[in-house]
C-alpha cells in the first residue's frame, strides 16, 4: 500500500492524452540544491503549462512568477523549477487536447521539498510559453536540425540551422531575458539570417553579453505578402562566456535566398575605408554593393562573388543588391550595412563648471 501513497498524483486529462512519465517519480521530488525537473512522454505536440505554489501562506505567490520552464523535446517534454528558498511547494501540470483548446485541465501534480538552494537561485526563465517546436512548423515543413533540443549554451557564438520542405520566408526574433525588470531587451542586430535555399536555413547568433536569451524563428508562405508570421521554432540560450568584441550584423531583406554571406559580417562599416565583400550565389548574374548611392559591380569566379569597396568618406549606409534575371535590369536589395563616422562622437556630454 505504501508503494501506492508515495506515486504522483495523475488525473484522467492525464489518461485521456496518453502522457507518461519519461522517469520514475514519487508524489514529493527532493530538492537539495533548489531546482528539478519533471519529463513527459507524449504522443504528439500537446499545449502545456506549469503553476507553481508555495505551502506556506508567508511566500507571496509574486516571488513564485516565472520561476517554471517548459521545453519541448521531439515527443518529451521537460518541466524545469528553480525554487527561490527552501521549503515545501506545490507542483501542478495542466494539459489540453490540442491547441485550439479555450482550457486547460490539471493533469497531474507534486509537492515538492527543497531543502537547499544553487548560485542561480534569483534566476526567472521567461514567460513565453513552451521551448521547442511549436504547433506551426508541421504547416510550414520547418525542423530543426543542429539543435533539436532547444535548450543551448553556447560560447561568444553559435549556428543554428533548419531542415525546410519548402520554399517559405523566415523572420526572427532575438532578445535577452532581463531578470531584474522581468521584461525582454532586443538584441536582433545580433542574429543573421546567413544562407537560405529551398532546403536549408542557417542562423548565426552573437552573445555580445552573459545571460539568458531568447531567440525565435518565424514563418509564412512564400506567396504570402500580407499574411502574420508564425513562431515555428523557439530556443532558450544560456550564455554564460560573451564575445568581447561582438558587433551587429547587417540587415537582411526579405528576398536574401539562395546566398551565403562570408564577409563583412560587422553590421557597421567606417568610412575611410576598404572592405571585401565575399557572397556566395548560384543564381545571381550580377551583385552590386551601393555606398551612398555609388555603384560598384562585384567580380564573379565561379559561384563566388567578391570585390574590394572604398567606403568613401560620408556616413550613411551601404546596400547589396542582387540580379538575378540577365534579361532584366531589376536589382533585388539583400542586405544593408551602416556607414559610420567614428571619429564624430554619438553623445554629447555637459558638464556645469
Amino acid at each position: 500500500m505504501e508503494e501506492f501513497i508515495q506515486l504522483p498524483v495523475v488525473k484522467s486529462p492525464f489518461f485521456n492524452n496518453k502522457l507518461g512519465f519519461a522517469l520514475e517519480y514519487e508524489a514529493t521530488l527532493k530538492a537539495p540544491d533548489g531546482g528539478v525537473e519533471v519529463r513527459l512522454k507524449t504522443p504528439k505536440l500537446l499545449p502545456i503549462a506549469a503553476r507553481l505554489r508555495a505551502r506556506s501562506k508567508e511566500v507571496p505567490q509574486e516571488i513564485l512568477a516565472d520561476r517554471t520552464l517548459i521545453r519541448a523535446v521531439e515527443k518529451d517534454l521537460a518541466i524545469i523549477v528553480n525554487l527561490p528558498s527552501p521549503g515545501q511547494y506545490y507542483l501542478d501540470l495542466y494539459i489540453a487536447g490540442d491547441f485550439s483548446a479555450r482550457s486547460m485541465d490539471n493533469a497531474t501534480a507534486f509537492m515538492i521539498h527543497c531543502t537547499g538552494i544553487s548560485r542561480d537561485a534569483n534566476m526567472t526563465f521567461p514567460p513565453v510559453g513552451t521551448f521547442g517546436l511549436t504547433p506551426y512548423a508541421a504547416h510550414y515543413g520547418i525542423s530543426p536540425e543542429s539543435h533539436p533540443d532547444p535548450y543551448i549554451a553556447p560560447s561568444c557564438e553559435t549556428t543554428v540551422t533548419f531542415s525546410l520542405l519548402k520554399n517559405i520566408k523566415l523572420t526572427h526574433s532575438f532578445q535577452q531575458w532581463d531578470p531584474r525588470d522581468r521584461s525582454m531587451v532586443d538584441y536582433d542586430r545580433y542574429a543573421l539570417l546567413k544562407f537560405k535555399s529551398d532546403a536549408l536555413a542557417s542562423f548565426l547568433l552573437s552573445f555580445p553579453r552573459r545571460g539568458v536569451f531568447v531567440f525565435s524563428v518565424f514563418a509564412t508562405d512564400q506567396d504570402d505578402k500580407d499574411g502574420t508570421p508564425h513562431c515555428v521554432f523557439r530556443y532558450f540560450i544560456e550564455c554564460k562566456v560573451p564575445k568581447m568584441d561582438a558587433q551587429p550584423f547587417p540587415k537582411t531583406s526579405r528576398r536574401w535566398k539562395y546566398c551565403r554571406l562570408m564577409e563583412p559580417l560587422k553590421g557597421e562599416l567606417e568610412i575611410n575605408s576598404k572592405v571585401r565583400f565575399v557572397l556566395e550565389s548560384k543564381l545571381a548574374a550580377e551583385i552590386v554593393v551601393v555606398v551612398n548611392e555609388q555603384w560598384y559591380s562585384l567580380h564573379n569566379n565561379g559561384k563566388i562573388w567578391d570585390g574590394i569597396i572604398d567606403l568613401g568618406a560620408w556616413a550613411g549606409k551601404v546596400t547589396v543588391y542582387g540580379k538575378f534575371d540577365s534579361k532584366t535590369d531589376k536589382y533585388i536589395p539583400l542586405l544593408e550595412y551602416k556607414l559610420i563616422d567614428k571619429s564624430k562622437p554619438k553623445y554629447v556630454y555637459v558638464t556645469n563648471n
